[in-house]
């Protein structure tokens, strides 16, 4: 299966990459840590891997999931997202937020 990997902090970054159908959703991940940032997964560092189709949003892929299952198919996106933490737990980040914004979406001086 073909699939396209963002990266970058816009995500304007892409490369493709094939990877079996039958990878696991672990697979992948210490296949792009390896390549976007040097180093398989560690205890203390968390790979968070969310995948979308073209015309989709995205979603998290679980460790244990074959890539079919979890619905890649040809041409998806995929991206790595780094977290550092301390519990086995892992969160997506869905946007970003300015440091010192109020609730309206100002910047504050």
């Amino acid at each position: 299966m073909m699939l396209t990997v963002t990266a970058g902090r816009q995500g304007q970054e892409w490369f493709d990459i094939e990877v079996p159908d039958e990878s696991t959703g672990l697979q992948l991940k210490a296949i792009l840590g390896l390549k976007l940032y040097g180093e398989a997964p560690k205890n203390h560092v968390q790979y968070i891997l969310e995948a979308k189709q073209p015309e989709g949003l995205w979603f998290v892929v679980q460790e244990q999931q074959r890539l079919m299952e979890a619905g890649l198919r040809e041409g998806a996106f995929v991206r790595v997202q780094r977290a550092f933490s301390t519990t086995a737990e892992s969160v997506p980040a869905y946007g970003r937020r300015l440091l010192f914004q109020d609730e309206k979406g100002q910047v504050s001086e």
